[in-house]
């Protein structure tokens, strides 16, 4: 019993990290894509592929470019507000997992050693018993051979 909740409890720790590590590069990629630098150098490479024909499409593309880096900046804002919460919750909901999980395993372990005193104790006053009643047969043997002794001696 105590193995399955050792298991259980390494699963939940590495369940915890990969989450927490998932949500961590994910949020540093969406940050860096949708980034101020990172629009800029896109734009600046769409303006190197096409070169002087880009000053004709020029205030086209710079609307374009702004609608994008806004849209982008909006979606992320969004994102970052639904799912902070859950991965949040989530988090909390696994450590609180994991210290219900710390009581039972102390429970379990109270038990198990409770148990073993018992049958300790059981098992010292079998042999407390055993030894009396040894004494008892050694007592009545040494008796007996005194007492004939005696009579031998006597006779």
């Amino acid at each position: 019993m105590m193995e399955i909740f050792t298991k259980l409890q390494k699963d939940i720790q590495k369940l915890q990290k990969t989450v927490e590590k998932e949500t961590n590069q994910w949020m540093k990629t969406a940050k860096k894509e949708l980034s101020k630098k990172a629009i800029e150098k896109r734009r600046k490479e769409i303006k190197k592929m096409l070169g002087e024909t880009y000053k004709d499409f020029e205030p086209t593309v710079q609307k374009y470019l702004n609608t994008v880096q806004s849209t982008a900046l909006k979606a992320s804002k969004d994102f970052e507000k639904k799912f902070s919460g859950s991965i949040a919750k989530a988090s909390t909901a696994i450590k609180k997992a994991g210290a219900s999980f710390q009581k039972k395993k102390q429970k379990a372990k109270r038990k198990a050693t409770k148990k073993k005193t018992a049958t300790r104790k059981k098992a010292t006053t079998k042999v407390k018993a055993v030894k009396k009643v040894t004494k008892k047969v050694a007592k009545k043997k040494t008796t007996k051979k005194k007492a004939a002794r005696k009579t031998s001696k006597r006779s």
